[in-house]
């Protein structure tokens, strides 16, 4: 206080003094954090607005000014106010007391009363004044006024600017730019800066230069906020028109970190184009895409020149496909066109290497050679270097030209020869582009030695066809084989490749024997008596099926019920038929097996050859077109299951099957006896052949001047000697059959017997060989002579028993068919008196029971006639079948007269009419067969020509299909 005495001492008036600065310090420091924090907190708010929004001028302006107005109000209070309006020394005595309660109350009451020792109007003591001043001294100084101060605001305020302006510092450092604009846009709050966008497209490729035709893919990333749909704008050069479409949005799925946000894509792009971006108001800049024509081909021509060899020609391939598929050493010409002028154009393969290209204009052609697989494609290039984009690539196929194959497709397996040393080759061989030449390659095999290997060309008439038939008649004749000798023998085939050289196929290789007489006869013994046993199994059989057909009629007259349980049995039955049927025909295909053999081996007459065609032909018609229609009749009836239809379908299919029993009897007897025939008929020809090889082999010896030709009539004098071998052993077995069938005389066979045990043939034989052997030729030709006397004896011999044989065979046929013709018609004229005699008679006449017993009579000679008559056709193919059948119907008409008779009804004459009918046809019948063997001079019945059975195996197929 000025102009007054201050009378208090001067460690309490320093002791307030310090306490009003302290805390002055202490309020000071407290406005200063106040007001830097509220500086800090203008500034984020202001820096990250301006960072975050659009802030106009006057926005900006209005911000400042709140801010400058808080600024102030916190500086007028808590920084001006506490320098110009401080406490006075009572003020702050008592906040002293007020902080520490042992000054009791002495601080303040001496700060009051120190006035009252200059001026005292109340009369205080002063001496109590001074002593309270005095105590109040004396306590303050053991007290720090420093601690009455409360220091945590001005704490938790540093802590809140701390606190601010490292998030200032941070933001800063996190986001520098967006603050420097920030700053400059408050640093200059009356200038008007353009509102910034709520993002900004990133665009790729931007300005670009692309080829024509070529695809453009437009993108678009958008930095800041992400619009929902963005539309790209494009105006192609020289046009007003402006395009809109709006770009694809990019979907991105977890994980996912692409590139960009939206995309549009210009497929082929023709003409150079600007565009920009939109997209809620913001554009993008604008953007130019330049395009760039670059040489392209416009067309494409290949031209095929294939090798001569092939015989293709000359092909032009103007599609626009640049693939070669050609045959090795195939020149291919590439033409290519352009859409401009080339200044460089080649081919570049993909295996290395370029061949460059002959250039004309807007044209380039090469000529290649197809060599190995490659591929290749056409580089062009024009006068500023643009060379065509992604150019195609075509592949290089080339066709070897493969193998030549060829197969032997007959006989396609290994065979045995025949006489005639003849071998038929049919072939067939394939080639992709013709033939150059064929060949059979073979060598002999003899005695344990083989031949080289010769070769013989066929020839090729069409070497330019791919597919070859060809027959070729081999001779084998001159390769002077003998029983036993092998040829084993292949195709090779050259086709015409000239450019990698002619290639070979072979065939598969096969064997042709030369097998031995003996052999032969062995084989043809073997299927004849295989041919016997199967037909007289098939008898069996039939009869077998006969009886049980007869059981199953029997059932049926006695009833039929719903579940007749024969039925399956029956049905069984019928499938027996049909295989029976269709075993006969595997015999008679087993007996034109033995025929073509017999044949071709010449070891039996035309004339046997007939008889044994017509057995065949007998055994292929045993079922008859009747049978067959009554085996269809009898399925039929056991689908339907009609009692009637059923029994009268089995009543007609037995009375064809005892005619197929009677046709397959007589059939297996005539085979049994032709096979009798044909032995005698082999051995003959075998004596005829050994005659005619001796003589053979003795004209040979006055040629024969080398050792290897003596040595080739000694081996072929040796095989003579096998093959009377045989001659012997095939007598045995004939002479076996003949004592079971009687038809040689024993006198013949004991005769001929001797010739042949006599030992004199052998002994020539073997003498003759050696003297081949040791080049004694004068001594080969005596043996010689006595051989060819010796087998001529024999031929002689077995031809006398042919005759013999033929003869008796005839004479007991003859006499056969004569007796049974006139038994016939003896029986047809008493079967017509007996009709004269019913026919005046009337209708239940007592006089014609009588003749009922004399009718009976005649249908029993009549049955006696049928038996002999099957017994004689059992010896003759020239007795039809016809004639039993006739027979047995004149019998059942003579059986339903003597019906009738005991029954004394006249009607009876209408079968006796029937009757005398079928006995004068089957009579007449037996005349014309009788006229026939006197005119053949052949019993047996042999046929004049071979040609007359042909056909037979089709007829057969269709038996058996209906069957």
């Amino acid at each position: 206080m000025k102009g007054k005495k201050d009378n208090l001492p001067q460690p309490l008036n320093s002791f307030l003094a310090e306490f009003g600065r302290y805390r002055l310090w202490l309020e000071l420091s407290y406005g200063s954090l106040i007001l830097l924090s509220l500086l800090l907190i203008c500034l984020i708010v202001g820096l990250t607005s301006g960072s975050l929004f659009y802030l106009s001028s006057t926005a900006r302006l209005i911000y400042l000014g709140l801010c400058c107005l808080v600024v102030v109000t916190a500086l007028s209070y808590h920084l001006a106010k506490p320098l110009f309006r401080r406490e006075s020394r009572e003020q702050l005595a008592l906040r002293l007391e007020e902080a520490f309660p042992e000054l009791e109350d002495h601080l303040i009451g001496s700060v009051e009363l120190e006035s009252r020792l200059t001026e005292n109007p109340e009369n205080y003591s002063t001496d109590l004044i001074r002593a309270i001043i005095k105590r109040a001294g004396n306590l303050v100084g053991g007290v720090d006024h420093k601690l009455a101060v409360d220091k945590r605001p001005l704490f938790r305020w540093g802590r809140v600017s701390l606190g601010l302006l490292g998030f200032w510092a941070l933001l800063i450092l996190l986001f520098p730019a967006g603050f420097k604009d920030s700053l400059y846009l408050f640093s200059h709050p009356l200038t008007e800066i353009e509102r910034s966008p709520d993002f900004i497209f990133e665009v790729s490729p931007g300005d670009v230069e692309v080829l024509k035709y070529g695809p453009v893919l437009i993108t678009a990333k958008t930095i800041g906020k992400k619009p929902e749909e963005v539309e790209i704008r494009w105006q192609n050069e020289g046009s007003e028109t402006v395009f809109r479409e709006t770009m694809k949005p990019e979907v991105q799925d977890l994980g996912d970190s692409s590139d960009y946000d939206f995309s549009y894509e210009f497929k082929e792009v023709r003409r150079s184009f600007s565009y920009r971006l939109e997209a809620e108001g913001e554009e993008s800049p604008a953007y130019t895409v330049n395009v760039l024509d670059p040489p392209r081909i416009t067309g494409l021509k290949l031209t095929f020149r294939y090798p001569r060899y092939s015989g293709i020609p000359t092909t032009v391939v103007d599609e626009n496909d640049g693939s070669i598929v050609a045959l090795v050493g195939t020149i291919v010409t590439i033409q290519a066109s352009s859409n401009k002028k080339l200044e460089d154009a080649k081919l570049i393969f993909e295996k290395g290497g370029a061949h460059q290209m002959d250039l004309k204009g807007q044209r380039a052609a090469a000529d290649i050679k197809v060599s190995r697989e490659d591929s290749y494609h056409i580089e062009l290039a024009d006068g500023s270097g643009n060379v065509n984009p992604e150019p195609i690539a075509y592949r290089i196929t080339p066709l070897q030209d493969a193998y030549p194959t060829v197969e032997i497709t007959s006989p396609g397996a290994n065979v045995d020869l025949n006489e005639t040393r003849l071998l038929p080759l049919s072939l067939e061989a394939y080639d992709d582009y013709g033939f150059f030449s064929l060949q059979l390659h073979y060598f002999l095999e003899s005695e344990g030695g083989r031949s080289p290997e010769w070769s013989l060309d066929i020839p090729v008439e069409e070497k330019g066809s791919t597919h070859l038939l060809s027959d070729y008649n081999w001779d084998l004749a001159s390769l002077g084989m003998i029983p036993g000798d092998v040829v084993t023998y292949y195709l090779k085939v050259h086709d015409n490749d000239l450019i990698s050289g002619p290639k070979a196929g072979r065939s598969q290789s096969f064997t042709a024997r030369l097998p031995s007489l003996d052999e032969i006869l062995s084989d043809l013994d073997i299927r004849r008596e295989g041919e016997v046993l199967d037909l007289e199994e098939v008898l069996r059989q039939e009869r077998q099926l006969q009886e049980k057909l007869r059981e199953f009629s029997r059932e049926l007259r006695r009833s039929l019920p719903e579940d007749w349980q024969e039925k399956k049995e029956l049905q069984s039955a019928v499938q027996k038929q049909a295989e029976l049927s269709q075993r006969l025909a595997e015999v008679a295909d087993q007996m034109e097996e033995s025929i073509r053999k017999a044949e071709e081996n010449q070891l039996n007459t035309l004339e046997m050859l007939s008889k044994m065609m017509e057995v065949r032909q007998l055994l292929e018609e045993i079922a008859t077109p009747e049978l067959k229609e009554a085996l269809r009749r009898l399925q039929e009836a056991l689908e339907r299951m009609r009692p009637a239809d059923l029994r009268s379908a089995l009543e007609k299919f037995q009375m064809n099957q005892e005619e197929l029993l009677q046709n397959l009897e007589r059939a297996l007897a005539l085979l049994k006896q032709l096979q009798v025939e044909q032995k005698l008929d082999a051995l003959t020809q075998l004596a005829e052949k050994l005659l005619n090889e001796q003589n053979d082999i003795n004209q040979g010896l006055e040629s024969a001047a080398t050792p290897e030709e003596q040595e080739q009539l000694a081996r072929r004098e040796g095989q003579q000697g096998d093959d009377f071998q045989t001659l012997q052993k095939q007598f045995s077995s004939f002479q076996s059959s003949c004592q079971q069938s009687g038809l040689v005389p024993q006198e013949n066979l004991d005769q001929m017997q001797r010739k042949l045990d006599s030992g004199e043939i052998p002994e020539n034989i073997s003498e003759m060989q050696q003297s081949l052997q040791g080049g004694q030729m004068q001594k080969a030709g005596q043996c010689g002579g006595k051989l060819s006397e010796s087998f001529s004896s024999l031929l002689a011999g077995f031809q006398s028993m042919q005759q013999c044989m033929s003869s008796c065979l005839s004479a007991e046929i003859m006499r056969a068919i004569k007796k049974a013709t006139f038994d016939l018609l003896y029986l047809s004229g008493r079967q017509e008196e007996l009709h004269d005699e019913v026919k005046e008679r009337k209708y239940r006449d007592p006089e014609l029971r009588p003749f009922a017993r004399e009718q009976k009579n005649l249908e029993s000679g009549t049955h006696k006639v049928l038996k002999d008559v099957r017994e004689v056709s059992e010896m003759s193919l020239f007795i039809p079948f016809e004639v039993s059948k006739t027979i047995s119907l004149a019998a059942g008409e003579m059986e339903a007269a003597t019906k009738a008779l005991d029954a004394r009804n006249p009607n009876a004459r209408v079968s006796q009419i029937g009757a005398m009918a079928n006995l004068n046809r089957a009579a007449d019948m037996l005349l014309r067969a009788l006229d026939q063997i006197k005119s053949s001079g052949s019993a047996s019945g042999a046929s004049e020509m071979l040609q007359q059975l042909q056909g037979l195996g089709q007829r057969q197929e269709s038996l058996n299909q209906q069957t």
